[in-house]
């Protein structure tokens, strides 16, 4: 059961992560639409949600080799290995 709440509340970290992180373009996208064009707003919303499943993507594997993968406590054992995942997913 516990292992079960920890998968949910990486799920939960990570969408409020990547919510957090997309949230300056949420907030300028009704200012950014009345400049496009009208033939491309479906591709703008379709870029803007591709952001951000790609960021949510990100967080989510992040936590998930940190709470699942990595066993120290100490902040540099755990520093390498997320370097090289956030620079694989960069």
């Amino acid at each position: 059961m516990e292992n079960m709440s920890k998968w949910n509340r990486t799920w939960v970290i990570s969408l409020l992560m990547a919510v957090f992180i997309s949230y300056p373009n949420l907030a300028w996208i009704t200012c950014d639409i009345s400049f496009i064009p009208d033939a491309e707003h479906a591709w703008y919303m379709l870029h803007f949600v591709g952001r951000f499943l790609y960021i949510w993507a990100t967080m989510y594997v992040l936590l998930w080799v940190n709470f699942q993968k990595l066993e120290g406590k100490n902040l540099v054992q755990r520093l390498l290995p997320t370097a090289a995942v956030a620079l694989v997913a960069y």
